[in-house]
């Protein structure tokens, strides 16, 4: 069957394919942004720090119990670029419904629990858990570590930034160490709306700008 697109929002596409080639379905969510040198790293962190837990779950070992209920259902994180894109999201997998004892469905819950870590994550005081932060830094400086080890991907990635200095598609997708390094947990700041539902993303120095223009505009 071919891909169907529906513009369920502006700027928001649900593309579906139906397929009966596989005993298992696959729900995407993907957030493309253009890439830049400056917020590349912050990207490539936020999939998995929200992938730590929601509120509901607030750790892997309850947001594990709650996919091994769906029959060993499962969601990773994605990041990669395309382009001039960064692409970051999940990917959940689960077994065709057709196949689940008692017909029960998994779709409807697969969505919510996808929903869940991407509009209420797991927040203390209104910033995301200094430990999963620090967690997935090091995760994430050990993949770029892992790239420099690699001499060949090494050298595709060196092969970018030289050629396209300066240029979107010259930054990495996972940006720099020096960049990871910078980030804590007070950078992501998650706002919330006035009863404590999370609505986005912003950072300090954004609140900053935002103040500074308000308070003292220019003349």
């Amino acid at each position: 069957m071919e891909p169907v697109r529906l513009e369920i929002a502006p700027e928001v596409n649900l593309d579906y394919v139906r397929s009966d080639k596989f005993k298992t379905g696959t729900l995407s969510v993907q957030l493309i942004t253009p890439i830049n040198e400056k917020t590349a790293s912050f990207g490539a962190l936020l999939p998995s720090v929200l992938r730590r837990g929601t509120m509901s779950h607030p750790d892997m070992r309850s947001l594990s119990t709650a996919l091994d209920l769906l029959y060993g259902s499962s969601i990773g994180c994605t990041v990669r670029k395309k382009g001039e894109n960064q692409c970051i999201g999940f990917a959940a997998s689960f077994i065709d419904e057709e196949f689940v004892p008692g017909g029960e469905k998994l779709l409807e819950p697969m969505c919510d629990l996808l929903g869940e870590l991407l509009l209420d994550p797991v927040t203390r005081n209104g910033r995301f858990l200094n430990d999963y932060v620090e967690s997935e830094k090091q995760n994430l400086i050990d993949a770029i570590r892992g790239i420099i080890n690699d001499k060949s991907d090494y050298a595709d990635l060196r092969l970018l930034q030289e050629m396209c200095r300066g240029e979107r598609y010259g930054v990495d997708k996972f940006g720099s160490i020096a960049r990871v390094e910078k980030i804590t947990n007070q950078n992501f700041v998650p706002v919330v709306d006035d009863k404590d539902a999370f609505i986005g993303l912003i950072t300090r120095k954004a609140i900053i700008r935002y103040c500074r223009e308000k308070l003292f505009p220019e003349d």
